[in-house]
């Protein structure tokens, strides 16, 4: 995924991009956009909606860390160490992730339960700028209300007005949004750009090649890309490597990095945990013989060798399609630039 740092530059291409579209508005009223806006808080609820009936003012329970936030411990521990903010019996730990970036996670006070959060981007600049007589806090809550209002991108996507409630035991429901105009959305990041922060560039990755293909693997809405890297550091004796990504708001994911693969690429008709089976060819590597391995998902990802358990030998006959041809040479992920030629003096 791009650096948080990559991404407030995007947020800053994005403005530019836009610009003309948000001088063109400069026409509207700042009476007109000052309506607009109120008709839209008067939408939202409103944290009276959701009271509670008391505060808890006694100590505070250590919260119990699992390993999805055992990197953000300190900073969950010492949000968890004060008192009631949220709720009349919650804190809101928070941490910075860059620039206009910050993640939190909601701790119950009486037990220590720890409920998933959510990582927000501010606005876009855009949106800020040309609304800049309004008051857009990125986050409000208070110790007598359930209720948690977000003015930001909520997980890097989908730009807008997002109101929250807590259900005890259970966390975080949303109840309300509102989605900023397409206008102030950033623009996707193309997946070359992706790879190209992902690979890196210094000189060892200028000569990475990459096929890519678009993949249904949970048979719903949801869109992935296969992508399959050489060169330059990407292949051994075993292969080379094959890239699962997931498309998350304007960006990419990894959801599985597969080390010494080999083309056929194939996505089957079979499947584990709800996801569809994947395979590719191994050999080299020690592996004299050839073998379709087939790579199922455990719920978080995919094997990472497939020459190693969990991966297991393919049985001949199962259907798939494939997604990677062996013909795949793929294309330079850094194009050259052409020399300029200079005209005879």
């Amino acid at each position: 995924m791009l650096s948080h740092l990559c991404w407030r530059n995007l947020w800053f291409v994005a403005f530019l991009v836009m610009t003309p579209y948000v001088a063109a508005l400069q026409t509207d009223t700042p009476s007109r956009q000052g309506q607009r806006l109120a008709k839209a808080e008067s939408s939202r609820p409103q944290f009276s909606d959701f009271p509670v009936e008391s505060i808890y003012r006694g100590k505070p329970a250590p919260p119990i860390i699992t390993k999805d936030w055992r990197n953000f411990r300190t900073m969950i521990r010492l949000g968890a160490a004060s008192a009631v903010n949220f709720a009349g019996r919650y804190t809101v730990p928070s941490w910075g992730c860059g620039a206009g970036c910050n993640e939190f996670v909601v701790v119950d006070s009486r037990s220590g339960v720890v409920y998933d959060g959510l990582l927000v981007v501010e606005l876009p600049p855009a949106w800020e700028e040309h609304h800049e007589d309004s008051e857009t806090v990125r986050m409000e809550f208070h110790p007598n209300s359930r209720l948690l209002k977000i003015n930001a991108c909520p997980n890097e996507e989908n730009c807008g007005l997002y109101d929250y409630v807590m259900i005890d035991g259970k966390g975080l429901k949303l109840i309300h949004k509102e989605l900023l105009p397409k206008e102030y959305q950033p623009p996707p990041v193309l997946l070359q750009d992706f790879l190209q922060n992902y690979v890196g560039t210094s000189d060892g990755g200028k000569g990475t090649r990459y096929f890519a293909a678009s993949v249904s693997l949970r048979d719903d809405d949801t869109r992935y890309v296969i992508v399959y890297l050489t060169e330059d550091g990407w292949c051994g004796s075993g292969g080379c490597t094959t890239l699962i990504l997931e498309r998350n708001g304007f960006n990419y994911r990894v959801v599985t990095k597969v080390t010494v693969s080999r083309p056929p690429v194939r996505v089957l008709n079979t499947k584990t945990n709800g996801w569809h089976d994947i395979s590719v060819v191994v050999q080299g590597g020690g592996i004299v013989q050839s073998y379709e391995a087939k790579l199922s998902f455990n719920g978080k990802s995919y094997p990472v060798n497939p020459t190693v358990p969990p991966a297991q030998p393919l049985t001949t006959g199962t259907a798939g399609e494939v997604v990677v041809p062996m013909s795949a040479s793929g294309e330079p992920l850094y194009p050259p630039v052409k020399d300029l030629v200079q005209s005879p003096e």
